[in-house]
């Protein structure tokens, strides 16, 4: 995926390229900025390989691509990722997110924009978020105590965490609005 899911680009990319593991056929494939908007683009498919071509520069703020794509063998995949151009965004007190089963987990960082939830505890595995704009969710993975990436947009995000804790997998499951 270039370029990469989280990242913070300096300028606009050229191009956002996604990666199958299988040749692929493209059902739908969005570019959305941070109010949710389609940003206008080509998309062109080579095998395994999708590229979306914006039809002008991005400008500074957080982007979404979203997709739905059918595999040679017939399955749907769809999926989202979220990149950031430039810096920005306004900066939101760190909150608790309320999860069940509970837990001790905190959003922080800049809405919308790059942002990172931590774990009172030290983690693996993986953050799912949905809204209502994608196709599919963004994921994040958790790097000892803290899972980061951006949140494209504001509103109300949901989040799945699927986390080990000891020798358990847990998963929680919690709502997040951004303001």
């Amino acid at each position: 995926m270039r370029p990469a899911s989280g990242a913070t680009v300096t300028r606009s990319p050229a191009e956002i390229t996604l990666r199958f593991n299988e040749p692929v056929s493209v059902q739908d494939l969005r570019i959305l900025d941070a109010r949710g908007r389609t940003v206008d683009h080509t998309v062109s498919v080579s095998g395994t390989r999708v590229t979306a071509r914006p039809g002008t520069a991005l400008t500074r703020g957080p982007y979404a691509a979203t997709w739905s794509v059918v595999s040679d063998d017939g399955h749907v995949v769809s999926g989202a990722m979220s990149f950031q151009v430039g810096r920005g965004g306004r900066e939101i007190t760190p909150r608790s997110v309320t999860t069940t089963p509970a837990s001790r987990f905190t959003l922080s960082g800049v809405s919308p924009g790059a942002a990172q939830l931590s774990s009172l505890n030290s983690t693996m595995g993986d953050v799912q978020w949905t809204h209502p704009a994608l196709l599919g969710p963004l994921t994040w993975s958790f790097d000892g105590k803290v899972a980061s990436g951006v949140l494209p947009f504001t509103g109300t995000w949901e989040l799945q965490a699927t986390v080990l804790k000891g020798d358990v997998v847990v998963v929680h499951r919690g709502q997040v609005r951004l303001p």
